[in-house]
């Protein structure tokens, strides 16, 4: 595989207190939408997107009941 460090996202996930905090990795001036799936097939929007100014950046997400995954998407 071959890609510049910044084509790949590597999303992480960790404690807040809000609940749960998901950060990946950017490249400044890059948009980038975070997406939300309780059956990872259909995907939805989770808040705005968001215009990287450093090499990370994450939102805190809220507890919910049952499953969800979160991916990040890179918008061209």
């Amino acid at each position: 595989l071959f890609a510049r460090e910044y084509d790949l996202i590597q999303v992480g996930i960790s404690a807040s207190f809000q609940g749960a905090r998901v950060s990946w990795n950017t490249k400044p001036g890059i948009r980038y939408q975070v997406q939300k799936s309780s059956d990872y097939a259909a995907w939805s929007n989770y808040g705005a997107q968001r215009v990287a100014t450093g090499v990370t950046d994450s939102v805190d997400v809220s507890p919910v009941d049952g499953f969800v995954a979160y991916r990040v998407v890179r918008i061209p």
